[in-house]
């Protein structure tokens, strides 16, 4: 589970420099498209101007509500998990707590799966096991994986589209205290 205002500005960069497949459904948009111009005129376009990368609503409005709908279906899976209702076993894991404690959450995750957590191989930067980067290349599928980056990209449309899909999705999982975020 990550937040999904991250996952967002995560995929809007990654759809702007790929033209992926959410680009290419949404290619009427002309805000996407004028989006992606931008970017491919200067890579490191909305490192300098971030309040412009999230100024297509459709985009936005997309992404908010695949993610609210996964999030959700996840919950409720969770819970019938833990009710018994189906038979099976799942932990979920926290992208955040991932990057808070790698070496604790790991540790859980191997536990779960029946493993020794001590026989593991240290998480590095050069093995790409440990969580974030130094770097931030826009035009790379590994970008730095900030927790709560999205401070820095959206704006006042931005969270009211946001909200306005995944209502109360946040607050469910404990992203936001209440719905005035």
């Amino acid at each position: 589970m990550r937040d999904g205002r991250d996952v967002a500005v995560s995929l809007a960069i990654l759809e702007l420099h790929v033209a992926g497949p959410l680009f290419k459904r949404l290619s009427k948009d002309q805000a996407l498209v004028r989006l992606r111009e931008r970017f491919l005129a200067d890579p490191e376009h909305f490192k300098k101007h971030p309040h412009e990368l999230l100024q297509s609503e459709l985009l936005v409005r997309t992404v908010a509500r695949q993610w609210a709908e996964q999030a959700s279906h996840d919950l409720r899976t969770m819970e019938q998990i833990r009710a018994g209702v189906i038979d099976a076993s799942a932990i979920m894991v926290r992208y955040e707590h991932l990057h808070a404690d790698p070496d604790g959450e790991r540790a859980k995750m191997y536990r779960f799966l029946g493993l020794d957590p001590s026989e593991a191989e240290p998480l590095t930067s050069e093995s790409g096991t440990k969580p974030g980067l130094q770097s931030d290349d826009h035009r790379s599928d590994k970008r730095k994986g900030v927790v709560g980056d999205w401070t820095n990209y959206f704006t006042e449309s931005a969270t009211r589209w946001f909200k306005e899909e995944t209502g109360e999705t946040l607050v469910a999982l404990g992203y936001e205290a209440g719905a005035g975020w």
